[in-house]
C-alpha cells in the first residue's frame, strides 16, 4: 500500500495553483479471515482495502474528499486527478468545491 501512496502523492500535486496544499492520508487493510462454524471451515478469504482521503486548503477554506482505490495504478491516479486537476478551462470537481465555497 506504501508504494500506491507515493506514486499518488508524487503525481498529485502537480495540479496545485497559488497558495494551495493538498493532504492526503491513507487508510487500509491487508488481511487473511476465516470463518468457522461447529469447529469446520466455512469461509475462507482475503480482504484487501485501501481509501485515500484528500484534503485540499487554501487559506482559511478547506474541503475534503476519500476516494477507494482499486490498486491499479492507472486507474486510480486517474479518478484521484478527476476531482483535483483542472478540465476544459475549469477546475476539478474537488477544487470546484473550495472555489464554491468562498461564494457562501
Amino acid at each position: 500500500m506504501r508504494e500506491i501512496f507515493d506514486h499518488l502523492a508524487a503525481r498529485l500535486p502537480d495540479a496545485l495553483c497559488g497558495d494551495e496544499v493538498l493532504l492526503l492520508n491513507l487508510a487500509g487493510e491487508t488481511s487473511d479471515f476465516v470463518r468457522l462454524n461447529h469447529a469446520r471451515v466455512r469461509q475462507a478469504g482475503h480482504v484487501r482495502r485501501a481509501v485515500l482521503q484528500l484534503e485540499l486548503v487554501d487559506g482559511n477554506r478547506h474541503t475534503q474528499t476519500a476516494l477507494d482505490l482499486s490498486g491499479d495504478r492507472a486507474a486510480d491516479l486517474a479518478e484521484a486527478r478527476d476531482v483535483t486537476l483542472p478540465r476544459g478551462g475549469g477546475m476539478g470537481a474537488f477544487a470546484d468545491l473550495l472555489k464554491n465555497s468562498e461564494k457562501k
